[in-house]
């Protein structure tokens, strides 16, 4: 399934350009989010990007791409953990990623039927993963799935950006942060999508 724009975009932009500070954000960068795809490729990416930067994150998942260009949950019964730790994975990205792999093929899972499914009963089947945590589901939940109001609080990259923009570079407490998320609800992720686009212009994809 190819990418698409989700439904509920426009009314995001027009919701968020009610915020003087956001808008000036959406004015240097206006493309679009897009949702949906290939859904075992989007958790991979997603994992890949646990606790590292963009940067090296998309190294990583470009040499493990580049060597097998057809991922998919099958062709992972075929790489071991020593292979994928050769691409730069950690082993506990590995076994996390084996592992994910053995979900899919058990649930007959394609991105058709997941973008049927509520979004608590995909974190409940993916949350009993080891190195499957709420930041890696709140990027699945925005790229693939296309969730308009998910918040990923544990995202540093979001919360230096909205301390940078809206607090002048102060700290500030994860209560305070999440106050200052409420204006754009109920699309805070389309929110986040520009946030992250203060940190690096390239666009996101998970």
């Amino acid at each position: 399934m190819k990418k698409f724009i989700p439904v509920w975009w426009e009314a995001a932009k027009k919701k968020l350009s009610l915020d003087r500070k956001m808008l000036s954000i959406m004015k240097k960068h206006e493309s679009n989010l897009l949702i949906g795809g290939d859904p075992f490729i989007s958790l991979i990416k997603a994992i890949t990007g646990q606790q590292i930067s963009l940067e090296a994150a998309k190294s990583v998942f470009n040499l493990l791409h580049k060597h097998h260009p057809r991922l998919a949950p099958k062709s992972f019964e075929k790489l071991s953990i020593e292979d994928l730790r050769g691409f730069g994975y950690s082993r506990r990205k590995a076994s996390c990623m084996k592992d994910l792999a053995k979900l899919f093929q058990q649930k007959k899972w394609t991105s058709k039927k997941l973008l049927t499914m509520e979004y608590d009963t995909i974190y409940q089947q993916l949350i009993p993963i080891k190195g499957i945590g709420e930041w890696t589901i709140h990027m699945f939940a925005i790229f693939h799935q296309g969730e308009s109001d998910i918040f990923p609080t544990k995202d540093i990259g979001i919360i230096k950006a909205i301390e940078k923009i809206y607090f002048s570079g102060a700290n500030k407490s994860i209560d305070e942060v999440i106050q200052c998320s409420k204006k754009w609800a109920p699309y805070r992720s389309a929110a986040c999508w520009y946030l992250w686009r203060t940190l690096d212009a390239e666009p996101v994809l998970y």
